[in-house]
């Protein structure tokens, strides 16, 4: 992941996909041991503790299942999320391939050097109107 910048506006964040697979399996694991750690703490028994620290225990132990619970769920919402934006990746790089694919064709069937600026006229004659709209 980094930064990139143009004269023409502010520095965006680049994210490839390498680094959201990264993320994502970094994320799993918090899944898995939240889960494990939520259930660890169900399975204390405070009966193995002193009695006069027994019901404190007990609370202890159900309050951090609790949270172990919580921490594993909100996890596989981020875990959900980065599998989505992988998703996105691919819907795009298919369109993005499909468009250089179009483009390939038109340039091998109809290979016209493309005219300068002071040619291009405004209503779309050059290679793009030969391609059709974008999706």
């Amino acid at each position: 992941m980094g930064t990139r910048g143009s004269a023409d506006g502010p520095a965006g964040v680049v994210v490839s996909q390498d680094a959201v697979v990264g993320e994502l399996r970094d994320w799993q694991r918090v899944v898995e041991l939240m889960a494990d750690t939520g259930r660890d703490f169900e399975r204390m028994r405070a009966a193995v503790l002193p009695t006069a620290v027994q019901p404190k225990g007990s609370a202890f132990a159900v309050a951090w299942a609790r949270y172990a619970s919580e921490s594993a769920a909100r996890a596989g919402e981020v875990v959900g999320a980065l599998e989505e934006t992988l998703r996105d990746f691919d819907v795009t790089d298919g369109r993005a391939a499909e468009q250089l694919g179009g483009f390939m064709v038109a340039c091998a069937v109809d290979p016209q050097p493309v005219p300068g600026p002071e040619a291009r006229s405004s209503t779309g004659s050059g290679l793009a109107s030969r391609l059709g709209p974008l999706p």
